[in-house]
């Protein structure tokens, strides 16, 4: 199930900027990301994928898609 409303947090290098607030706001209300913003979906998505790009699980794309 595409953006299913999960609780989570990760740990990121890269500053709480404006994205991850917004994102963490959505999750927070028990919203589903994708649906509500997309592009915010897609760019957080492309985030973790740049940042641990060494150690990331051959499924990642359908495990963040659950």
């Amino acid at each position: 199930m595409v953006g299913f409303p999960i609780h989570c947090c990760f740990i990121s290098n890269n500053d709480h900027d404006k994205d991850v607030r917004l994102w963490r706001s959505y999750i927070e209300d028990g919203k589903i990301v994708a649906v509500e913003n997309n592009e915010l979906y897609q760019r957080i998505k492309g985030r973790i994928k740049d940042e641990y790009v060494d150690s990331l699980p051959s499924n990642f794309d359908s495990v963040f898609e659950r």
